[in-house]
């Protein structure tokens, strides 16, 4: 089983398997006493030392903000980091741990995980 989940995983992560984007949404919660001003200023700074890490030279990074969200979300904010394809990605991840951008992390927010998604432009 676990061969066939490593094969998997290798497949997805070919060049033609994953032609798109990858985009990385986090799920998190302000730390006390930070607000939306001290995040984004935060996140600027975090932004810019990731942007330094093999493979986050072309980072974009975007914090939403609930407007209406159903009270069941347990969440403050969403932040969306996304990747111009995979093998930037997979550099940056490689990386990241020994990372000034690394040693940043959690001084504002407390993210319970994240999802990887593919992103793919709609065509008209």
């Amino acid at each position: 089983m676990k061969k066939a989940v490593a094969g998997l995983i290798l497949s997805l992560c070919s060049a033609g398997a994953l032609a798109g984007a990858p985009v990385q949404v986090w799920d998190c919660l302000l730390k006390d006493g930070v607000d939306e001003a001290a995040l984004l200023d935060h996140a600027a700074k975090w932004l810019e030392a990731a942007r330094k890490v093999d493979g986050g030279e072309k980072l974009q990074g975007h914090i939403f903000f609930p407007v209406a969200i159903p009270s069941s979300a347990f969440t403050d904010v969403k932040v969306v980091l996304h990747w111009p394809n995979f093998s930037e990605f997979g550099k940056f991840w490689d990386a990241y741990p020994e990372s000034d951008a690394a040693e940043l992390e959690g001084a504002a927010l407390e993210c319970a995980g994240s999802a990887v998604w593919e992103e793919q432009p709609l065509k008209n």
